[in-house]
């Protein structure tokens, strides 16, 4: 399978690859292939909850059970499991525009259509978006710069990326890369009062943004350091993004700065709180939320992202310069993960709609770390990547359902997911808004 896998990713690598060569740099815009008139016999289909013989056509790029006046082809689904595309509602990826086409390779072959950058160069968004978006393409929403405060997560990261030094954790190269701005005002904002907000916001939002991106670095503790945006600031910049019509994302640490959230209209968690605990193990007391903050929860039905995967990757030991040591530390995963289930239910108890994404470089590394670890089972797993979080992404399309009048966007699996979630590997055809991306015997 995994040879399979990897020479599918070459394929589509390749065609992607060359695709966008010719897209973007001869200026030329490839004809978008047209969906096809469908019969889609012999398929067991996702009911959200389990699996059940039905037959549909796609017309239009639209499921129906309306036979049309001219079918195209017969699709025989050889009597297999058929489930909407999956989605990676947390990631940087697809932001590197020479990456470009190994990124979206490596989504299509593990079945993700739809994404959600949070935090990217706007620059390289407005050049991806050129060739993104399409029937035959992935679907990414963009946050095109992570508003933060002046120093602060993420400016290192993107500057550290953006200067090609390799050995960054040394002293003499960290201050070089702290002394950069090259990605300021285009990966990352700094907005320390109310006066930048008013003085940058127009040139932020010229970079059209698909939702913003705050970054809320324990705040009751930072903002008086000014190691973290104000409570004030990030009230301000989320009044603003909604009188725009956006939502906004918040990259949060604390539980105080889930509950600040949620008082000032934080639309989307991008992580669980405490998501880095193993650098902070002590035993931390779970949230109350008063009446009024569930009613806020609940009406808003704001969304967490818990990104629990990272876990596995904070459990790896790492010597003084933050290297990694290769080996893994059990007692303390077995310590976070106990936290973890501990949290999530206290969240889901509160009323928190969950969604997935993994802030890695897949969705499918996140899904697996459900199952495995037993946070949530595979049904749950499998209805929030495939129906919940592309109908959180994309509230205005008909997506993540098959059923009469929604987007012919589907995976077909040679093995039922819910009885082993090993087979979500097993995708043998892929097709998005009725144009077939590939087939396999």
């Amino acid at each position: 399978m995994k040879k399979t896998l990897h020479s599918l990713q070459a394929k589509l690598l390749l065609v992607f690859g060359l695709c966008f060569i010719v897209t973007t740099f001869s200026g030329a815009q490839p004809a978008a292939p047209k969906s096809q008139n469908y019969q889609l016999i012999n398929g067991q289909w996702f009911d959200g909850k389990s699996f059940r013989k039905q037959e549909f056509y796609a017309v239009a790029g639209k499921f129906t059970k309306k036979k049309p006046a001219k079918i195209d082809e017969v699709l025989d689904l050889k009597n297999g499991f058929v489930i909407p595309p999956f989605a990676d509602a947390h990631t940087h990826k697809l932001n590197s525009t020479p990456e470009l086409a190994k990124d979206e390779a490596s989504y299509l072959a593990e079945g993700t259509m739809y994404v959600m950058t949070l935090t990217n160069g706007a620059n390289n968004s407005a050049r991806n978006r050129l060739v993104l978006n399409k029937p035959d393409r992935i679907d990414v929403l963009y946050a095109n710069g992570g508003i933060t405060c002046t120093g602060q997560h993420p400016a290192f990261s993107f500057e550290r990326d953006a200067s090609g030094i390799a050995e960054w954790w040394l002293p003499e190269n960290t201050k070089i890369i702290q002394a950069n701005h090259k990605e300021e005002n285009n990966s990352y904002w700094f907005f320390d009062t109310i006066e930048d907000v008013d003085k940058k916001w127009n040139d932020y939002m010229s970079s059209h943004p698909d939702i913003v991106k705050i970054y809320l670095m324990d705040v009751k503790n930072k903002s008086k350091s000014k190691e973290s945006l104000s409570e004030e600031v990030a009230k301000y910049v989320i009044q603003k993004a909604h009188a725009t019509g956006l939502r906004v994302a918040a990259h949060i640490e604390t539980f105080d700065d889930l509950k600040l959230g949620v008082k000032i209209g934080v639309d989307v968690f991008a992580h669980m709180p405490h998501y880095n605990y193993f650098y902070n193990r002590t035993e931390l007391a779970q949230p109350i939320f008063s009446a009024e903050e569930l009613k806020i929860i609940r009406q808003r039905k704001i969304v967490l992202i818990p990104t629990l995967s990272l876990t596995e990757d904070y459990a790896i030991v790492r010597d003084a310069s933050n290297n990694y040591q290769g080996k893994f530390d059990p007692v303390g995963f077995n310590e976070v993960l106990s936290f973890q289930k501990k949290t999530l239910t206290t969240l889901s108890q509160a009323g928190f709609t969950f969604a997935i994404g993994s802030d890695r470089d897949s969705v499918g590394v996140e899904m697996n770390y459900w199952v495995k670890n037993k946070v949530f089972d595979a049904a749950f797993t499998l209805r929030t990547a495939t129906v919940t979080t592309p109908q959180i992404m994309y509230p205005r399309r008909k997506i993540g359902a098959l059923q009469e009048g929604y987007e012919t966007s589907f995976l077909v699996l040679s093995g039922n997911p819910l009885e082993s979630f090993e087979n979500t590997k097993t995708i043998k055809l892929r097709i998005k808004q009725g144009v077939l991306l590939n087939r396999s015997n």
